[in-house]
């Protein structure tokens, strides 16, 4: 599939595209998640054209939703909080490594990074006990899309 840009002309990412178009299923090859058609259209909506700049903005935003993650496991003891932290510390990995990628990568990377610091999106993310898993597929995604495999979220 030949393109002349990164992006289609609604700022999905072709890369995104060139998947979708082919078939192929959104799997972490390590843990075998898939996402869900909810979780890969919210996604593909939030991946667009960003800069290293963005990028730094938005990952600065992970420590505050951290906090509200946190502050809900205390009143509902089902949260994990553990999980949040180490999608929080996978995508802090890509983000401070992102200045080697290319403009389909730094896209995926801002919709990994919003939709992790979406509250209410497959699942609501600090009332739900599984309110987390579809972030981890998500970041999972990314992670296996950058080459990244080792920085994948494994649930159990």
């Amino acid at each position: 599939m030949s393109q002349t840009t990164p992006f289609d002309l609604d700022g999905t990412p072709s890369i995104l595209l060139g998947a979708q178009a082919e078939g192929s299923s959104k799997v972490d090859h390590l843990s075998g998640n898939t996402m869900d058609a909810a979780e890969d259209e919210t996604f593909g909506s939030l991946c667009r054209p960003t800069s290293m700049q963005d990028l730094e903005r938005l990952s600065r935003k992970i420590a505050t939703h951290l906090d509200l993650i946190e502050e809900a496991e205390f009143d509902n003891a089902l949260v994990d909080a553990n999980l949040a932290h180490r999608l929080a510390d996978a995508l802090t990995m890509l983000v401070r490594d992102a200045s080697s990628l290319d403009a389909d990568g730094r896209a995926s990377l801002r919709g990994a990074l919003e939709y992790f610091l979406l509250t209410n999106d497959g699942e609501d993310d600090v009332i739900s006990p599984t309110g987390l898993q579809d972030d981890a597929r998500v970041v999972n995604h990314v992670c296996a899309l950058l080459g990244r495999s080792e920085l994948a979220v494994v649930l159990v």
